[in-house]
């Protein structure tokens, strides 16, 4: 009997060592997994923090190309104007030629009617002379 209680209470002893052994185990799995919440949170936490952040430089990604656009398509209307000003600059001479040619083509008009006008008082005057001679 004495035998039997020897291996009961070695049963114990050892069923004992198993519950702390356990018990030990338990508790390290529960700071594991408190551990491992832990770092769940922080890595959540960051995640949305980097969200955030990637948020803010989008918009100024986005305001930066509207600006980028808005001073590209100022830099094409300025480069066209710049580029249509020889154009409209040669039109306005041609048109400066062809008026200055119709002027002078007048004024060779003019200056040929006022050569006949001088040409008829001159033979008015010739014919007014000679009948007061006579």
């Amino acid at each position: 009997m004495l035998e039997k209680q020897q291996n009961e209470l070695q049963l114990l002893v050892t069923a004992g060592f198993r519950a702390k052994s356990m018990e030990e185990e338990l508790e390290v799995a529960e700071k594991k997994l408190s551990i491992s919440r832990t770092i769940s949170q922080l890595k959540q936490d960051q995640s949305q923090v980097d969200q955030q952040l990637l948020n803010a430089l989008l918009k100024q990604i986005d305001s930066h190309s509207k600006s980028i656009q808005d001073l590209q398509e100022r830099l094409a209307t300025a480069i066209s104007i710049h580029e249509n000003q020889p154009t409209e600059l040669n039109t306005k001479l041609d048109e400066y030629k062809c008026e200055m040619t119709q002027m002078a083509v007048m004024n060779r008009l003019k200056e040929n009617v006022w050569n006949i006008d001088v040409g008829k008082l001159k033979v008015q005057l010739f014919t007014k002379k000679s009948h007061l001679r006579i």
